[in-house]
């Protein structure tokens, strides 16, 4: 959120929030399977947006995905439990990096590719010991 500096009689600015929030793209390092599936669908995801227009996730059939999505991070405890959630709302892909494909690494290395991704707003959720998703925090945009 950028902030807006008002000048007070002799006091050189007294900043106030500003009213509009800003978020830098989402980044995420994928790791490619074999079959490059998860690369493939982000290419194709990116294609189609350059081919055909807009849709709203609402207005999506079977047969015509939508534009947007939305797309959930899961963090995990040491014992791989999902301790939190980030979703992020209303994703549009706005690149999609190379693989470094290499016959010289070792067995123990992922080959990955890089996603960026512009959204209109996220939400942080809690899980609880129990399983179940709470709201702790949401960040949203008004128009």
């Amino acid at each position: 959120m950028s902030s807006v500096e008002m000048p007070y009689q002799k006091i050189q600015g007294i900043p106030f929030p500003g009213d509009k929030l800003t978020f830098n793209e989402l980044s995420a390092n994928v790791i490619l399977d074999e079959d490059m599936q998860g690369y493939e669908e982000m290419y194709n995801w990116i294609r189609r947006l350059l081919d055909t227009p807009q849709r709203e996730s609402v207005n999506r059939t079977s047969t015509a995905p939508p534009t947007y999505a939305d797309i959930t991070l899961m963090i995990l405890s040491s014992h791989n439990n999902t301790t939190k959630q980030v979703q992020y709302k209303d994703c549009v892909p706005t690149s999609l990096g190379d693989i470094q494909f290499e016959s010289t690494s070792s067995g123990d290395s992922f080959i990955t590719f890089n996603a960026s991704f512009r959204f209109s707003y996220f939400e942080l959720k809690s899980i609880s010991t129990t399983g179940a998703i709470e709201n702790s925090f949401s960040v949203t945009t008004t128009l």
